[in-house]
């Protein structure tokens, strides 16, 4: 079965700094000022929003609660309204309240108040790996996206050429908050039937949040897939 995992979302998309990190289950590593993501595999997922949460961090929150759902619907939880430990019960129960100080004398840890440090920080840059034959090695970075100037208002966004997409490759795409492993239609056999596991070797070896995962055919990408690439320009991204 699978593990609980605490994903926290800070951050803004104005200031570049939007972001997911796991945390461990405690109560004491959320805050008013954030919003908190708790998946336990089959039994459910839950959004806790902090008081002071603001917009971009209950948006991407949404977003990722709803890719981390394989059934039923997301329960939000709101700070202060429906996150009693009664009321939210199946939630605390994956989450520590108390911890050991000293033997078998405990302390009860307590929601932490907003930092106000949505503005600091960076946000994850979207990069591109080429996967390897064999589980467990080395994954090659083929790319790394880089703000290139997009539609009527040149607005500046992290994209990837769209030309490291080559038809023999298994490639895997981390966004910060999903990632994709995208399949050549003249990709190797035995590479395709490894692309799950590259996903999980990938978040142990890079030591990586557990994120959503979507597998992806060539000439079936979805429109949040392929938003993240570009036709050459001369410009946009570099290699490392």
């Amino acid at each position: 079965k699978e593990e609980p995992h605490l994903f926290h979302i800070k951050g803004s998309v104005k200031s570049n700094t939007l972001r997911l990190t796991q945390v461990p289950l405690r109560r004491d590593y959320m805050n008013s000022g954030d919003v908190f993501v708790l998946s336990t595999g089959d039994d459910g997922v839950w959004m806790w929003v902090g008081k002071e949460a603001n917009k971009d961090e209950k948006v991407k929150g949404t977003q990722v609660a709803k890719a981390l759902t394989s059934k039923g619907s997301v329960e939000v939880l709101d700070e202060g309204v429906n996150d009693g430990p009664e009321e939210a019960e199946a939630f605390w129960k994956h989450i520590q309240t108390k911890v050991s100080v000293l033997g078998p004398i405990k302390r009860t840890v307590n929601i932490q108040g907003a930092d106000n440090k949505d503005e600091k920080g960076k946000a994850f840059v979207p990069v591109l790996y080429k996967t390897p034959d064999t589980l467990g090695e080395r994954f090659d970075r083929v790319g790394r996206a880089q703000p290139t100037a997009t539609g009527p208002t040149n607005v500046k966004l992290p994209k990837l050429k769209k030309s490291y997409l080559q038809e023999d490759d298994v490639l895997l795409l981390d966004t910060g908050f999903h990632v994709y492993i995208w399949v050549g239609t003249k990709a190797n056999p035995s590479m395709k039937s490894l692309a799950v596991h590259h996903a999980d070797s990938y978040f142990k070896s890079m030591k990586r949040p557990i994120l959503p995962v979507s597998i992806v055919k060539q000439d079936m990408e979805s429109a949040k897939f392929s938003d993240f690439f570009v036709e050459d320009t001369g410009g946009c991204c570099m290699i490392m």
